[in-house]
């Protein structure tokens, strides 16, 4: 699978100022603020798309994680098939 992100090269710096956070507060802070902005930015709820693509990269870059390292994984286990409660091989 191809990431189709593009990478806005952010510096810390800008990172948390898009998020409007000081470049060294913690995991807490800055998940924090990114769920707020994220509320108010996401495309589902009338926000600009671009801004709410530039507010995952600034997390990603002030958490030091890729933007894409939750892709591919699952949320809950409701997918995973699971034995029907009636057994219909006895």
């Amino acid at each position: 699978m191809t990431d189709r992100r593009i990478s806005l090269g952010l510096t810390r710096l800008q990172a948390a100022k898009v998020l409007g956070v000081r470049p060294d507060d913690d995991e807490v802070t800055v998940v924090s603020a990114f769920r707020r902005r994220a509320l108010a930015e996401h495309p589902d709820r009338g926000g600009d798309p671009a801004e709410f693509e530039r507010s995952i990269e600034a997390r990603s870059v002030l958490l030091g994680t890729a933007a894409h390292d939750e892709v591919g994984v699952p949320r809950s286990r409701s997918f995973v098939r699971r034995r029907p409660w009636w057994r219909p091989w006895s």
